[in-house]
């Protein structure tokens, strides 16, 4: 009878054990799940917050009683605080962690708002805009690779699906953001502007804080300091290894020389083309964006129409998720390169249209047009890059093609302040789509002759891998 009762009671201690490691796996999952979406509704919120403030920050600024020449001097320190820190910022994501760095850029643009909020001088703008400009050089980038690395130590989300997801959280998060940013300033200037531009930024202060504490409660670090989450660490007893004498430095020695060759790999798989293509759209694209309302006020018969621009402005996030959808949707390893090109092509073949069109009709429809092949190169693009970088040096590598996009904006405001009064809107989206179709054509035929050998051998491994009867019907 004794013996029984054992027998029984370890059987019984089996069965106990067994569900705790079952409900271990599925806390795990939870975990899992709460961090993949806790990094896109913090990088959502973010882009909420963008978008609120894009189209109305030049009216509130002005509300403040500054000339238009103080305005320009303002977003002249905007540009410059992230140009300078667009690259630092990503290479302290990879050193110190991408959390750290994303949490410390909502708090740096909390201040910025706040301050924004209450100052009426001129440098308290011009300090508040420095700060806001830090903060999204900070921002860019950390969360991304965050999310990436998670993806990739989980193994259950490919980095096309990963991309396409951070794709659509930053233009779902823009449009929701437009389209509040309008509401309240509409509701806020049935009174005031002094009160349109305190519900606008009030509102970006709130999606700021909201954005910080997701990123402070619901994320986690992953990826280039860590092999993968806790929990995938203890299952394979890396702790247990890494006790081992002289491990760690060994470890130190080999996370050192990888890094090293991560570097040369990533100048190898075409990254500074990727980068240079992003340097030629971000110059077309800032001159688009910069006078397109103009543009389109100049064809509207009447005051009566003042309400397209914003209801464009919110569909056009609406069509750039729609090509970030479909692409993420059909995009795959061997298609990235093709489908670059051939968006990029097309984008700018239809800038070239949009500079033509003399009706609102076929100047909406080019303009949506645009933003949904603006979303398919985007996504090809970010896919290419993802490829081309190592965990260790992705935040770096995104933070570098923000800088591209930066110097490609100020270099297009710079040419813009010279030409546009003798050229006109017209002749300067001209130009910005034949440097589009030139930088997107030359990226995408000097990135195919790059991946030749890649391809044949491919190309190789999959003739050798087939039967001889196979083979013979290819001859």
């Amino acid at each position: 009878m004794d013996g029984k009762k054992v027998k029984r009671g370890d059987r019984d201690i089996e069965k106990d054990t067994e569900k705790k490691e079952e409900q271990k796996l599925m806390g795990r999952g939870i975990r899992k799940n709460r961090i993949f979406w806790g990094a896109l509704l913090a990088l959502g919120l973010e882009a909420a917050r963008k978008g609120a403030l894009a189209a109305v920050l030049s009216l509130i600024v002005l509300r403040k009683g500054l000339t238009f020449s103080q305005l320009s001097a303002a977003f002249a320190v905007f540009s410059a605080a992230s140009f300078l820190l667009e690259v630092p910022s990503g290479v302290l994501a990879d050193c110190a962690g991408r959390k750290r760095v994303f949490i410390t850029a909502q708090a740096v643009g909390l201040g910025a708002l706040l301050l924004m909020l209450e100052g009426r001088s001129f440098w308290a703008v011009c300090t508040a805009f420095f700060l806001y400009g830090a903060s999204g050089a900070f921002s860019s980038g950390s969360m991304d690779a965050l999310y990436m690395d998670s993806c990739i130590a989980d193994g259950t989300i490919t980095v096309e699906r990963g991309a396409m997801h951070l794709e659509l959280a930053e233009i779902s998060g823009c449009a929701g953001g437009a389209l509040l940013g309008g509401v309240l300033n509409y509701a806020g200037g049935r009174h005031s502007a002094e009160t349109a531009s305190q519900l606008v930024l009030t509102g970006a202060v709130i999606l700021t804080a909201a954005a910080l504490f997701c990123a402070l409660f619901f994320t986690a670090e992953a990826g280039a300091n860590k092999a993968s989450y806790k929990g995938h660490a203890e299952d394979e007893g890396v702790r247990e290894k890494a006790k081992r004498k002289g491990e760690n430095h060994l470890a130190a020695r080999e996370e050192t020389g990888e890094n090293r060759r991560a570097f040369w790999e990533l100048l190898s798989n075409g990254l500074p083309i990727l980068l240079g293509s992003s340097l030629f759209a971000g110059f077309s694209l800032a001159l688009m964006e910069t006078y397109w309302q103009p543009m389109l006020a100049g064809l509207l018969p009447g005051a009566q129409d003042s309400w397209i621009p914003g209801v464009l402005g919110f569909f056009y996030y609406a069509a750039s998720a729609a090509g970030s959808l479909a692409a993420g949707k059909y995009l795959k390893e061997e298609t990235a390169v093709p489908a670059f090109a051939l968006s990029g092509l097309m984008t700018g073949g239809v800038l070239l249209l949009l500079c033509r069109s003399e009706t609102v009709l076929f100047f909406s429809m080019f303009y949506l047009l645009l933003y949904f092949l603006l979303g398919i190169f985007s996504m090809a693009q970010s896919s290419a890059v993802h490829r081309a970088v190592s965990p260790a040096l992705r935040a770096t590598a995104l933070s570098g093609g923000g800088l591209a996009i930066q110097i490609g904006g100020f270099l297009a405001s710079c040419f813009a302040g010279f030409t546009a009064d003798k050229i006109g809107i017209s002749g300067l989206w001209l130009i910005a789509g034949l440097i589009f179709l030139t930088g997107t054509g030359s990226a995408a035929a000097l990135l195919w002759h790059m991946q030749k050998p890649h391809r044949e051998g491919q190309r190789s491994k999959k003739i050798q891998t087939q039967k001889p009867a196979d083979r013979e019907n290819m001859v």
